[in-house]
């Protein structure tokens, strides 16, 4: 890495604070959500531990990882029992994976770049060296298209779920096809 690159990468300042990042913007807030899903199933919580125990909670944050976010000793007092503790929350994972990537890739926040953020959270700062990157962000990757079509996730498909729905029970069943025709007014066609 020559001096101008390193120039380059550490010219990067975060702009906002990760309580911002964790409410404010879509994409940062769908690519947690499908961290989640990806991670632990979005299985209810206490999540399972994961990797022979060493990751907990729902976005699997293992011991090293929480300290490297927080700032905290490898073996700091009461670090471990912080990470125990704290870690199996929704919010403080979230909050721990956002301070992770304020830290290591401050750019990858501000250009928005969920691919380069999905991967670090998996293979930390230097993920570009380990293939199981891009097979996590494949995964990662699928999960955000899919949650865009889950009903749970976007309220517009709650929305015409329950519209169709009542469709169905209380009018009778009109083929897509014909309800276009229907739409129009015929009463002058047929005079």
């Amino acid at each position: 890495e020559t001096g101008k690159q390193r120039c380059f990468w550490d010219a990067f300042y975060v702009l906002r604070g990760e309580e911002q990042y964790r409410t404010d913007c879509p994409r940062i807030r769908k690519l947690l959500n499908a961290l989640r899903c990806v991670e632990t199933s979005n299985c209810p919580l206490p999540a399972p531990a994961g990797d022979n125990g060493t990751s907990i909670g729902p976005l699997q944050i293992s011991h090293a990882y929480h300290n490297d976010a927080w700032g905290l000793g490898k073996d700091e007092a009461g670090s471990h029992d912080h990470w125990m503790t704290h870690c199996q929350g929704v919010e403080y994972s979230e909050r721990t994976c956002l301070r992770y990537w304020m830290r290591w890739c401050p750019w990858a926040l501000q250009f928005g770049d969920v691919e380069a953020l999905a991967r670090t959270h998996n293979g930390g700062p230097k993920y570009h060296r380990a293939c199981k990157t891009a097979r996590y962000w494949r995964k990662v990757k699928v999960s955000m298209e899919v949650a865009a079509y889950d009903f749970r996730h976007n309220p517009r498909l709650r929305e015409w779920k329950h519209e169709r729905k009542a469709e169905q029970d209380f009018t009778t069943f009109v083929p897509w096809e014909c309800r276009s025709l229907l739409s129009y007014n015929l009463s002058n066609w047929w005079d």
